[in-house]
């Protein structure tokens, strides 16, 4: 195994480990020594890839956004009708989410500890803004296009992000008392109509 390699495994063990403790714990009671203990390294490994307890937060809730983002494949064509790639958008997500379903408790977390941690904060914004930039523009070409109504679209991103966070709560609270995807379709149409 390569210096790299190893450099990797490291760092992988102690994100896993991160996420276990979270899971069980919480994230405001991170212990770095029960972390480093479960993935079998020292407290100098973590410091030696880890600025500090912030960072490995950040590289946790990166890590997550990317896994989510990794596999959701969005093509757009010129000629798309906005509901309907809400809808192709809605069922690609799902497997991702439902895969990912371990870590969404620790990404709410992440965005809920943002709220009183500035470092933290400025990093959640820039993926919550690449969220409304994303959604805005296809809300943007779509109103242009007359497929919704006009509206203000970054307002309206905002409104899709309340709404897919609140699915997300409500499914992990109760998984099985809804079809979530059905009932995200049925928001966004109800939205954008």
């Amino acid at each position: 195994m390569t210096q790299y390699e190893r450099k990797i495994a490291a760092i992988n063990k102690i994100l896993n480990s991160a996420e276990n403790y979270i899971k069980k714990n919480g994230v405001n009671s991170l212990d770095i020594n029960e972390i480093c203990k479960e993935a079998g390294l020292t407290k100098g490994a973590f410091y030696h890839h880890f600025k500090n307890k912030r960072h490995l937060l950040l590289e946790l809730l990166n890590r997550w956004i990317n896994k989510v983002s990794s596999q959701i494949e969005i093509r757009i064509s010129s000629d798309f009708n906005t509901t309907e790639l809400m809808f192709y958008i809605i069922e690609r997500m799902s497997p991702s989410f439902e895969q990912a379903e371990s870590q969404l408790p620790i990404f709410l977390e992440l965005y809920i500890k943002a709220i009183s941690d500035k470092n933290l904060k400025k990093y959640v914004l820039k993926s919550y803004n690449s969220f409304l930039d994303f959604f805005s523009g296809l809300l943007k070409e779509g109103m242009s296009k007359g497929y919704v109504k006009k509206e203000n679209p970054t307002q309206v991103a905002k409104i899709l992000f309340s709404i897919t966070l609140g699915l997300l709560i409500q499914g992990l609270i109760d998984p099985s008392g809804e079809n979530w995807n059905e009932l995200a379709k049925k928001s966004v149409n109800m939205l954008l109509s």
